[in-house]
């Protein structure tokens, strides 16, 4: 059978990738040993640390192919010796390390010690940047989110390891920030009224009565790790590794439904939220459900939604998705259906998750659509990729101007076409493999620690570019050992989403199938270093990105409290039972002196949803009751102020009503 010039084409490849291999492996190998033998510190430069991947990969390539071959011959002289325990022996140990070596082998050509710089020099901006402020990123990071080690057996998404109280602080900074308005109801307004007019090329409109939203978020392990004879059980599943891997939080979507529902209006019943390929974890579900019940918490499967409260979607009734390759990347892959419910949305939010890749390098919100369409499984759209064979790790096509099949997705009119915001979670970032749970990252500032950040922007184009900095500056060799971030055309996609001038020949992207091109879908480019992180809007130079960065924000009570004489300590030992409370709470406190004593509730979002005074309180130990009838369930502080006409003071604690 006569094969196709691509295949031809990754054939090529794959000698050379085995060729370089061979002279890389050996450069580092005499590279590590001169510059370490004399000097054995030196192991700990960054030089160093990235040559030694190379050398030890090289090393045990040599030593499981050479050994495998004298087991085998030891193996044979044995045996004609009739030493059959020993010919055994060596017979097993000589098939290890085949073994071992066609393992290795098989990796050679992935190419892993070949870390190629993007295309495009630093601050050289190209596209149209989008958005209420043009190009704007806001990358919102408070080190309280999370709790920097687990217990064993916990997992990120376990109550004890989140602090929801923060993430509705930072999605509440995200949002006031990128529209640059003072409350919440004004700033989504306004994100209502920019998508409109951009969508509808219309004057200005916010949001209209009985109007959807459809949250795209990302639980593509559920389906294959949990089942569905226990609802989507975590706690009953039998396979908990990939069941942990880094995918939606329940906390950060908790808190954007707070926003939509609470501080905007929109009704629970006006909002879907889902994963259309996958599933939404129970435990997940049950936290969304007990304070929004109404929501629809979307699932394909109508076992799902007979049995366990989930809301049944649909297939659309025709292709609404057509892939401008035609078939000649993607041949398995000419077009595809969504879910009605999707189709039908007058908005969508996208929320995805800052991790790398082993077959797109990364995986932001772009590829988070890859579980939008109906079909079972995604495989159908792998060719279009960087690395796009059944192999993970192979990225056989690193070239630019490759058709990119992320750009029809961010182009659609029903995918990114209809997205007016676009959040990232990087609360916990990912690893190199997108199955992996999430880890620690090594670069500056987190040092170590959780990411604890959020990323958003109504330009995804943007969006997906800065988290492509952020890792490919972890995933580099040095903070972490692996790069496939850093392989060659990664942001292949991102190029041809800003300008159609970097489009690969033959190609017209046109996701519709309308007969129009799409145009530029936001700007693109690449920071000037890892260490101050600024785009050309940041340093003045060009009409690129803006990367606003707001990190561990107090969070601001300060509109409840009246304008003091003197803060000095007289408050301690607060505290408020029980917790979580249904009816009615507990406040106790030791008070230094006497004064007024007033309790405000302070919902997530800055709302002040009650406050009682009580005139007079002692000194000593106090102790008062309220009632909380009238308290919508949810997360809310419970700030006490006391005061006299000297002095003042206040605390704030945590209170969550059930």
């Amino acid at each position: 059978m006569e094969h196709s010039p691509t295949h031809r084409h990754f054939h090529h490849k794959k000698r050379w990738y085995k060729l370089s291999f061979f002279a890389l492996g050996i450069a580092s190998t005499v590279w590590f040993l001169i510059r370490v033998i004399p000097k054995p510190s030196r192991a700990t430069y960054p030089c160093m640390r990235a040559a030694f991947p190379l050398m030890s990969s090289f090393i045990i390539y040599l030593i499981t192919l050479s050994g495998s071959l004298m087991a085998f011959r030891k193996a044979f002289f044995s045996l004609k010796k009739s030493r059959y325990v020993l010919a055994g022996t060596m017979t097993v140990v000589a098939i290890a390390l085949f073994y071992a070596y066609v393992i290795h082998d098989s990796r050679v050509n992935v190419a892993k010690a070949e870390i190629i710089d993007p295309s495009d020099a630093p601050n050289t901006p190209m596209g149209v940047a989008t958005g209420i402020m043009p190009g704007r990123v806001v990358w919102c990071r408070d080190t309280a989110a999370t709790k920097t080690n687990f217990r064993s057996g916990t997992y990120f998404f376990s109550p004890e390891n989140n602090n929801p109280i923060i993430y509705h602080k930072m999605m509440r900074e995200s949002v006031l920030k990128l529209t640059e308005k003072s409350n919440l109801k004004d700033a989504w307004e306004s994100l209502f009224k920019y998508f409109n007019k951009k969508k509808k090329n219309q004057e200005e409109v916010g949001y209209q009565t009985g109007e959807i939203i459809f949250v795209k978020i990302n639980q593509g392990t559920i389906s294959w790790t949990c089942s569905e004879s226990t609802g989507w059980d975590f706690n009953k599943s039998s396979n908990k590794k990939n069941a942990g891997a880094c995918q939606g939080n329940p906390y950060t979507i908790l808190a954007l439904l707070s926003q939509l529902i609470d501080s905007v209006g929109i009704p629970q019943e006006n909002i879907y939220v889902g994963d259309p390929i996958s599933h939404i974890m129970k435990q997940h579900f049950d936290l969304w459900k007990s304070y929004y019940p109404n929501v629809k918490y979307a699932d394909k499967s109508s076992t799902s939604a007979s049995q366990w409260g989930r809301t049944k979607i649909n297939v659309s009734n025709q292709a609404v998705l057509h892939y401008s390759d035609k078939g000649t990347v993607m041949p398995n892959a000419v077009t595809d259906k969504i879910y009605k419910e999707m189709e039908t949305a007058d908005y969508m939010i996208n929320i995805a998750n800052l991790k790398a890749h082993v077959r797109a390098g990364i995986t932001l919100c772009a590829k988070n659509h890859f579980g939008s369409h109906s079909r079972d499984g995604a495989s159908h759209l792998h060719p279009s990729l960087v690395s796009p064979t059944d192999q993970e790790s192979n990225p056989i096509n690193n070239q630019y101007k490759q058709y990119r099949v992320f750009v029809d997705i961010m182009g659609s009119k029903y995918l990114g076409g209809n997205t007016m915001l676009f959040i990232v979670d990087g609360i916990y970032g990912g690893d190199y493999h997108e199955l992996n749970p999430p880890r620690r990252w090594n670069m500056p500032p987190f040092n170590g620690d959780w990411c604890n950040s959020l990323f958003m922007s109504q330009d995804q184009v943007a969006l997906e570019s800065v988290c492509f900095d952020f890792l490919r500056t972890e995933y580099n060799g040095v903070n972490n050992s692996n790069i496939n971030p850093n392989w060659g055309a990664v942001d292949d996609y991102l190029h041809q989403a800003a300008s159609s001038t970097e489009w690969p020949v033959g190609i017209t992207y046109d996701p519709d199938n309308s007969g129009t091109p799409i145009g530029s879908l936001g700007v693109h480019e690449h920071w000037n270093n890892a260490i101050d992180k600024k785009y050309s809007r940041n340093l003045g130079t060009g009409s690129g990105i803006e990367l606003v960065k707001l990190e561990n924000q107090p969070f601001d009570t300060s509109a409840y409290i009246p304008n003091s004489i003197k803060r000095v300590s007289l408050i301690i030992q607060a505290s408020v039972t029980p917790n979580p409370a249904t009816d009615r709470i507990t406040v106790r406190f030791y008070s230094k002196t006497p004064g007024s004593c007033t309790i405000y509730l302070i919902a997530t979002d800055g709302r002040l949803v009650s406050n009682e005074t009580v005139p007079y309180v002692g000194d000593g130990y106090q102790q008062i009751d309220l009632a909380l009838n009238n308290i919508k369930p949810g997360l809310y502080l419970c700030h006490i102020k006391v005061a006299n006409s000297q002095f003042t003071d206040a605390q704030t604690l945590k209170l969550y009503k059930k």
